[in-house]
């Protein structure tokens, strides 16, 4: 049984900018974690494509676990989708996989982004963990990389202006 998260935030630049820093794989050590929830340190391409559907990428996290991501929707600048899988220990024991969603819309302050986690457990016995990780631990690193996100984006803006 899926267990899904949302999480809004407006981030002061337009959704074309936006959507071209959350493309980037580069950009994807804004991930900071939040408890258990460990942060990404690197990112490398697993094929050849540039950000668009079908790339996939070999993702290495600060407690030495690792993963995958694959872009399975890419429509500039308005949706982006993840299929995150292929789990190293600890967590391929629990996670099947998670789908990310990205759902941009420009609005009077820049970008209005809503982003979806959907997490799929290994078993259904484990639905009422993945709940509690997902709500107390996953919604705040999402919270923390959102801000962060939106730091290095004005910190980008600010040195264009100088």
């Amino acid at each position: 049984m899926p267990v899904s998260i949302i999480e809004e935030h407006v981030f002061l630049v337009p959704p074309a900018q936006f959507f071209e820093f959350i493309t980037n794989p580069q950009n994807m050590t804004t991930f900071v974690g939040f408890g258990p929830v460990p942060a990404i340190n690197k990112v490398g391409p697993l094929t050849m494509k540039d950000h668009g559907t079908s790339a996939r990428y070999h993702v290495e996290n600060s407690d030495g676990s690792s993963h995958e991501e694959e872009v399975t929707v890419s429509d500039p600048p308005h949706r982006f989708c993840l299929r995150i899988g292929s789990f190293s220990a600890p967590y391929k024991y629990f996670i099947n996989h998670i789908e990310e969603k990205w759902d941009c819309e420009q609005n009077e302050y820049g970008t209005k982004a809503r982003r979806t986690f959907t997490f799929f457990p290994s078993s259904v016995i484990l639905t009422p963990l993945i709940y509690v990780a997902a709500h107390l631990f996953w919604h705040r690193a999402v919270k923390r990389n959102h801000e962060m996100i939106n730091d290095r984006l004005l910190l980008a803006v600010t040195d264009e202006r100088v």
